[in-house]
């Protein structure tokens, strides 16, 4: 998501484009952003990956060294210090090619990486295509990594794997099969995933993931044509007090398409959940995000749709948040420490601009992107 406080005007943001095209080449694109501490985070930009620790007035390229055949996948940083990159083949493999994926890791904020190859033998498939599609760790030695495997026959057929590690990622060993959605663990042995399959529902690990069970999620009962358009992964505030977010679409006749967003809500550690919350959407929605909340605090979530965003709280008016632009965000991304700091990323057809905020967005301090002129090396 994106802020400024002042519009600009159409003069000035084409002098802005122009000026970011000059520096960079093409118009800024974030790929992927997080934000880490009060003034760090760090970004994807052009399949680079870029830190700063202080919102952006420098930026230091920490990517990985990649071969010309690879790719930088999915990045997760525990801290500023230790962070993990999934590496795979930038090509669909020839049929006598073994496909390996590898990860690298750093414990001193991206200043040296060693990379460890996964072999084939540590995951099932035979030759399928693995694509990491996530990673998270808990700590600095247990981790997870979420690996979709396409058939080269179709390459458009899915099935996903979860690897798991116990010592920072230099070994990691298959534990889960058919592992397609979002992943979210809250401790070493309690885990949350996506379900996409059937009805409402999420699916719940007591052991690191080596057995998943499905948890279904009371129905609304007050939209017969309500279909799941997309479930979020829940973030428990301690170890009982969870909730999760659902998308449902109205396909009735009359209300095509309209949306819907439900909070679910937990105080036994997930094994009963309650409708807490129903926000009606419209139709034109671009982003929903809901952000980390405190025990017995209301909850909170971050809308966009094509006019205008705002903070929906469950218990009191809406918070308006203006963007600095005439032109509405196509798209809109959060990655919030709590409801209060978070940084937010417009995205426009053509360029990307990425703010910062302290005050759960009442105010906003833009974040200068990397550009050549501004990187450290």
């Amino acid at each position: 998501m994106k802020k400024c406080g002042i519009k600009a005007t159409i003069t000035l943001r084409l002098l802005f484009l122009m000026h970011t095209m000059y520096l960079t080449g093409a118009a800024a694109q974030v790929d992927d952003f997080r934000v880490l501490g009060i003034h760090s985070g760090w970004l994807m930009v052009s399949s680079r990956l870029y830190v700063t620790i202080d919102e952006g007035v420098h930026w230091t390229d920490i990517t990985p060294p990649i071969k010309r055949d690879q790719k930088i996948g999915p990045v997760f940083f525990l801290d500023e210090k230790h962070g993990w990159v999934a590496i795979c083949v930038n090509h669909s493999p020839e049929d006598d090619e073994t496909v390996v994926i590898s990860v690298a890791r750093t414990n001193d904020g991206g200043k040296s990486w060693r990379e460890q190859s996964i072999s084939p033998k540590e995951y099932e498939g035979g030759r399928q295509f693995p694509n990491p599609s996530q990673i998270q760790f808990i700590d600095e030695k247990t981790g997870w990594m979420n690996v979709s495997l396409a058939y080269k026959a179709t390459m458009n057929t899915c099935t996903g794997i979860l690897l798991r590690t116990t010592d920072g990622g230099r070994i990691w060993k298959q534990i889960g099969y058919d592992s397609c959605g979002r992943m979210h663990f809250i401790d070493r042995e309690q885990g949350w995933m996506e379900n996409h399959i059937g009805d409402i529902a999420l699916l719940r690990t007591h052991d690191g993931g080596n057995k998943w069970s499905k948890i279904s999620l009371p129905d609304w009962g007050k939209c017969k044509n309500c279909w799941e358009s997309w479930i979020d992964t829940p973030y428990f505030a301690d170890q009982k007090n969870g909730a999760v977010m659902v998308g449902l679409v109205d396909n009735s006749e009359n209300s095509l398409n309209h949306q819907y967003s439900l909070i679910y809500a937990t105080n036994d550690q997930g094994d009963s959940w309650q409708i807490a919350d129903v926000t009606e959407l419209g139709n034109d929605i671009s982003t929903n995000t809901m952000l980390p909340f405190k025990r017995d605090q209301p909850f909170k979530s971050v809308v966009c749709n094509s006019t205008n965003c705002y903070v929906h709280t469950t218990s009191s008016q809406d918070q308006s948040i203006v963007p600095p632009f005439s032109m509405p965000p196509h798209r809109t991304s959060i990655s919030a420490l709590d409801d209060a700091h978070w940084w937010a990323r417009f995205k426009f057809k053509i360029e990307d601009h990425l703010f910062s905020t302290t005050d759960g967005g009442k105010s906003f301090h833009e974040i200068p992107l990397p550009t050549k002129l501004a990187v450290n090396q």
